[in-house]
């Protein structure tokens, strides 16, 4: 990773980790505005977001255990379809009328289980991508998650707007794209071995 040369096989994990952070976040405010328009009690904002960060923290543990144990390549990318799997889901549930608030807050949870699954194998596969240039793969990686993690909320707010009237049509496309996003990322993820 001399000057300008970033290898191909880290320019694939970036990318697909920056499309798969900004889909992810653009899923809080997709799902706040889903509650506050169907006149759900407020209190289903905070257990919404209970769903998705309870199973990201009950899961994480045994996630770096399968990270060492399975190809951590094929770990995130199954990871990334089944967030696609649960947001394609969730996106067309929220397309009906009434969803079921307690089916809503499942699929919430495994985006939480998806993104612990993800996590400790991304860190641990900066090595064999970029082996002895980790802390310049580390930083550019933390460069895109913080892009990421800034322009996924201004799009979700900006496919929520664009729903309009009514908006819950901006909800379920702003969690389609997060699933699609997934999809993307899934279908371009890492293919190491490692």
């Amino acid at each position: 990773m001399r000057g300008r040369f970033v290898p191909a096989r880290l320019r694939l994990l970036v990318a697909a980790y920056g499309v798969s952070l900004t889909g992810s976040s653009t899923l809080p405010i997709a799902l706040t505005f889903t509650v506050l328009e169907r006149r759900w009690p407020t209190s289903d904002i905070g257990l919404i977001m209970v769903a998705t960060s309870l199973p990201l923290v009950l899961t994480l543990p045994m996630a770096g255990v399968a990270g060492d144990r399975v190809r951590r390549g094929a770990l995130m990318v199954g990871a990334d379809g089944a967030r696609f799997v649960s947001q394609g889901a969730l996106g067309l549930l929220l397309l009906g009328a009434r969803p079921p608030f307690p089916l809503v807050f499942v699929l919430v949870g495994a985006v939480g289980v998806g993104d612990a699954l993800f996590n400790p194998s991304l860190s641990a596969l900066v090595p064999a991508i970029a082996p002895g240039e980790e802390q310049r793969a580390n930083a550019l990686l933390g460069v895109t998650a913080s892009v990421a993690t800034l322009a996924g909320p201004a799009l979700g707010g900006l496919l929520v707007a664009a729903g309009r009237p009514p908006s819950w049509r901006g909800h379920a496309w702003a969690v389609r794209g997060h699933g699609g996003s997934s999809w993307r990322a899934a279908g371009s993820g890492p293919s190491s071995g490692a």
